[in-house]
């Protein structure tokens, strides 16, 4: 046996060791037995929260024909798989048989269901757009904080200016995201 193929099959070992102790309801170390009789109910939430773990899943699916398409995953069910193609918004419903046999047994052992909608392009753009903003907050803000005579009192003039031209931003990207999920 190689390193390589060795690595391999401890990694999927592990793999396995984890979804099997995420669907029986117990961490790896934990046997099912200590974890306790399920609570009522408690089955359907625990099969709920794999899949709202699993979904949305952004990935490459091959078709039989060997035609690639990047998507997210949202979904399936015993036949299909449910995606968004990338930049596009519409919802494919898309038969597993049609999938390439490596994909097809990928989707396949994942958890039938479907998990939280990614956002439409529009809504992803300006949350990314808000990420960024907050981030060049924070690091101005740790600027100003950091003691140097780098920061005379224009550089600090300048940098508060820039918050709040970000924050201001900020509100503005925030009320298209409201816009947009109003209509």
């Amino acid at each position: 046996m190689t390193p390589r193929s060795s690595l391999r099959s401890l990694a999927a070992a592990s793999l396995a060791v984890l979804v099997l102790s995420a669907v029986g309801g117990c961490s790896p170390a934990e046997s099912p037995e200590a974890s306790g009789p399920p609570a009522p109910g408690g089955e359907a939430a625990r099969k709920q929260e794999v899949v709202a773990t699993a979904y949305p899943l952004e990935t490459k699916l091959t078709n039989s024909e060997g035609k690639v398409l990047e998507v997210t995953i949202i979904g399936r069910t015993q036949k299909e798989v449910i995606f968004t193609l990338e930049g596009e918004g519409k919802e494919v419903t898309y038969p597993l048989a049609k999938l390439s046999k490596q994909d097809r047994r990928r989707v396949g052992s994942m958890p039938v269901g479907t998990g939280p909608k990614p956002d439409p392009p529009y809504v992803a753009s300006r949350k990314k757009a808000l990420e960024d903003n907050r981030r060049r907050i924070r690091e101005a803000e740790g600027e100003l904080e950091g003691s140097s005579f780098i920061n005379a009192k224009a550089n600090i003039e300048a940098k508060r200016k820039k918050i709040m031209e970000l924050e201001k931003e900020n509100v503005l990207l925030e009320q298209q995201i409201r816009d947009y999920k109003a209509e």
